[in-house]
């Protein structure tokens, strides 16, 4: 088989010169007018067929670009991203190669390939800065880095992003809100809850005429808040000590725990489904959690007591603080179901009424066997925790041909 021979075809330039009836030429007063005509590069490959004679293929970028485009449209995304990033293999200096990059992106997003698209936008980021794809391209790449948990790469995205002046009061938002996000999601607890703030203080001071209609990054801002102050109340344990000294700390993380769930409350009151359905897992959850500390308590030292009789105290103390809480059990119950009930109405169906129903079923089997002894406490099956860092589907269509 002969060698491919790649011809490629440059920019035309034609020279288009007045002239006028009869014999003679006009007189030219000036310098000839041109007219320039750019067209894409075009690569013709030819090939010697079967018969010895040659055959001609020609492939451009817009021909390419559309074939791949077709591709996307029609749901055959790892073909399409052969065809994409062909085309800015073979024609780097194309218009299309903006657009190629980030439909390619989209491509490998669908396709769960989180790294390959998130590599996607980078180089189209690096490549083509002064394209129109690249404020869209940081949203995207954003949300791809902090699905990876590449927390610390999503907070230079994203701060590069903040720093337009292009932005959208929703776009300006989503920025904000992924942000705190990214610093939560990083360990970076006190930048998250200023973050955060920040956020909610920018969408609750937009005037009627630049409002912010999309609840999902404004919900989403607003549930780190309450994770935060959720992760403080979590880190208060019951120290091995007297029973005042117990109560103390109780008191603490239950003043946390209503804290928190306050701003969980006001995550829900914003409307959002999956925002809403988390946050009412997670009250459910808090309830459940400071159930467990406290039938789990250190039993207070007694240096009266031995033995049996010792023994017979530590239950019997475990007995009346289950009576105590017992309230709080039924409280999250109460919650769970809510949300359940709140999630049947929306019709969306998220991760969290999953683990809230899983949950419940849980906690309704504990409490039933429930009964005077040694405690058993709930095993809590907690999402991760970078819960709060959680992204929505982002059906962004593809890049227009340029």
């Amino acid at each position: 088989m002969s060698t491919a021979r790649i011809i490629t075809a440059f920019v035309l330039l034609s020279t288009l010169l007045g002239a006028c009836g009869g014999a003679q030429a006009a007189v030219q007063t000036g310098p000839p007018r041109q007219e320039v005509v750019d067209i894409e590069e075009m690569h013709i490959t030819a090939r010697r067929g079967a018969n010895g004679e040659y055959e001609f293929d020609a492939t451009d970028a817009e021909t390419l670009f559309q074939q791949a485009t077709d591709l996307l449209n029609q749901e055959h995304c790892d073909r399409a991203v052969v065809l994409y990033d062909r085309l800015v293999r073979e024609f780097a200096s194309s218009s299309f190669v903006s657009p190629a990059l980030y439909n390619a992106g989209l491509c490998l997003d669908r396709m769960h390939q989180l790294e390959p698209a998130a590599q996607h936008f980078r180089d189209l980021i690096a490549s083509v800065p002064d394209s129109e794809d690249v404020k869209h391209a940081h949203f995207m790449l954003s949300n791809l880095l902090i699905r990876l948990e590449a927390w610390e790469e999503a907070l230079t995205v994203v701060d590069r992003l903040l720093a337009r002046e292009d932005l959208s009061a929703e776009e300006r938002v989503e920025g904000l809100a992924r942000k705190a996000q990214a610093q939560f999601g990083g360990g970076h607890v006190e930048e998250a809850d200023r973050d955060a703030r920040i956020c909610l203080a920018y969408f609750h001071t937009r005037t009627e005429d630049d409002p912010v209609r999309d609840d999902f990054f404004v919900a989403a801002a607003n549930f780190v808040l309450a994770e935060v102050i959720r992760m403080h109340a979590s880190e208060i344990v019951l120290p091995e000590a007297d029973p005042d000294t117990q109560r103390i700390a109780l008191e603490r993380r239950a003043r946390l725990l209503l804290n928190a769930q306050t701003e969980y409350f006001n995550t829900v009151r914003l409307g959002n489904p999956h925002w809403a359905s988390a946050s009412g897992y997670r009250i459910g959850q808090m309830y459940d959690e400071f159930w467990t500390l406290i039938v789990n308590a250190p039993t207070p030292p007694n240096r009266e007591l031995t033995g049996e009789n010792l023994a017979l105290f530590a239950r019997e103390y475990h007995r009346r603080l289950r009576e105590m809480v017992r309230p709080l059990l039924t409280h999250a119950i109460r919650y769970w179901e809510l949300t359940l009930m709140m999630v049947e109405r929306s019709g969306v169906h998220t991760e969290w009424d999953d683990r809230a129903r899983a949950d419940l079923e849980r906690v309704r089997a504990s409490l039933l066997a429930e009964a005077p002894g040694a405690p058993t406490a709930p095993s809590s099956a907690a999402p991760p925790p970078n819960a709060a860092t959680s992204q929505a589907p982002h059906d962004a269509p593809p890049a227009a041909a340029p």
